[in-house]
């Protein structure tokens, strides 16, 4: 993942791992190609976020067997339960 600087003022751009490490980079921009003043036009951009689905998305079959499985189960317990009950109809 990284973090990407862009100036289209004078067209120089960098990109760095870390949104820090961009960002001095920017500062470090500013202070040389632009007297300390903000340019305009400065885009600075990262990775895009992550949703709780992307993350999850390779448990998603183990959490569906599980279910399964707590059904299957439950299933069982109640089969269970009325044949061994003698006042079951």
């Amino acid at each position: 993942m990284t973090y990407k600087y862009r100036c289209n003022t004078c067209q120089a751009g960098g990109s760095a791992p870390t949104k820090a490490s961009v960002n001095e980079l920017r500062a470090d921009h500013r202070r040389t190609a632009h007297g300390g003043l903000i340019p305009d036009g400065e885009e600075l951009t990262g990775p895009p976020p992550l949703f709780p689905r992307e993350v999850l998305r390779p448990y998603l079959n183990l959490a569906r067997l599980g279910l399964i499985a707590l059904g299957l189960i439950c299933f069982l317990i109640l089969t269970i339960a009325q044949a061994c009950d003698p006042a079951a109809p």
